[in-house]
């Protein structure tokens, strides 16, 4: 719906990049919901889409998107891994997820032991029948449980040429535009946070989404209410 929306109102180079930001609740049918934030059927996600004029211009923003998220996981003080991932369905060239290592999690992330270099189960399987490493190809990885908490994906022209999202270029040549797809799931993180930062007293928010930095307790029973 967004690229169909871009295909009716940008025509030129000059009206790009553009960054388009949705974040709302959305749902699904799910058909196993657990661990509360986990995996719900209603759930609040942060999703990114960009269109930009060429390849050169949408990798470099695919990139900056990429540090960016891997920036916010830092400042949440959770040991998130980004990992080479298949597109699925989405389609496209390029994808990672970013996962945080944990019982809790569905997905299994394949680490390396030769280069350290993260990547999904279903990437290593789609995309290399040998199971090796695409870096180092090494065949002795390391499994370990994980949740996904953001995916980035380049998605190139998938959806810019079938529904007609054109730009004429600097020299007059039409050419689809470039599209990259990115999200954080803002409800699964609350699940990652609570798994990541709690002690026998309960939930140890990181500064930057604590709801406050200090509370005041009395012992004088009047103030108690």
């Amino acid at each position: 719906e967004i690229t169909r929306i871009i295909s009716q109102s940008i025509s030129s180079p000059h009206q790009l990049p553009l960054r388009l930001y949705q974040i709302g609740p959305k749902f699904r049918r799910e058909l196993r919901p657990r661990n509360l934030f986990m995996r719900m059927r209603e759930f609040c996600m942060k999703d990114l889409y960009t269109f930009d004029v060429d390849p050169d211009a949408a990798l470099r923003t695919y990139e900056e998107v990429f540090h960016a998220y891997s920036r916010v996981f830092k400042r949440l003080a959770l040991e998130v891994v980004p990992v080479r991932a298949s597109s699925g369905n989405m389609g496209g060239k390029l994808s990672h997820e970013f996962q945080m290592t944990s019982e809790l999690g569905e997905d299994e992330v394949l680490l390396c032991c030769g280069c350290g270099h993260a990547y999904s189960a279903e990437f290593l399987h789609d995309s290399c029948k040998s199971r090796t490493c695409p870096h180092c190809s090494g065949s002795h990885f390391s499994s370990r449980r994980a949740m996904e908490l953001g995916h980035t994906f380049y998605l190139g022209t998938r959806y810019t040429e079938p529904l007609r999202a054109i730009i004429n270029d600097s020299v007059g040549v039409r050419r689809p535009i470039e599209m990259g797809c990115f999200g954080i799931g803002i409800s699964r993180l609350i699940a990652a946070l609570a798994e990541a930062h709690h002690d026998q007293h309960g939930l140890r928010w990181p500064e930057c989404v604590a709801p406050f930095n200090a509370v005041i307790i009395t012992d004088d029973p009047a103030h108690l209410t």
